[in-house]
């Protein structure tokens, strides 16, 4: 939902109905679709092309949607569809996540309670 949408929204269905749209779980605005939407495409691109350079020791860095971002910190922070819906991210303000060197996919990349796929290891997330 970009500014003008959020401020057109806002003003058609109020402050916290938009608020539930854009930092819910799987609560997707009229036309839009939902973080669980969201992580369902960014999900595979990161665990097939992201987590390997990473487990590599190479350093990388990820620019995306700030949706796209929302939903990989859900799955490596391990945060509920509630914890996601307080975690305020800063525009521009940069992430850094660490992953311990030996970290490894479990076979059939174990399900989540959400049935994601759980990327497991050791993380630090922090601005």
């Amino acid at each position: 939902m970009t500014s003008r949408l959020c401020v057109d929204a806002r003003k058609r269905w109020g402050e916290e109905q938009v608020h539930i749209w854009r930092r819910s779980c799987d609560v997707a605005p009229p036309g839009g679709e939902s973080l669980k939407d969201t992580l369902a495409r960014a999900l595979p691109y990161y665990v097939q092309e992201i987590q390997p350079c990473v487990l590599r020791g190479e350093r990388v860095l990820v620019a995306a949607h700030g949706n796209s971002l929302r939903a990989l910190i859900m799955v490596l922070e391990k945060l509920s569809p509630e914890g996601i819906l307080k975690r305020e991210f800063g525009t521009g303000v940069p992430i850094l996540a660490n992953q311990s060197a030996n970290y490894r996919l479990p076979p059939g990349r174990r399900p989540s309670p959400e049935g994601y796929p759980v990327p497991r290891g050791s993380w630090t997330c922090g601005v």
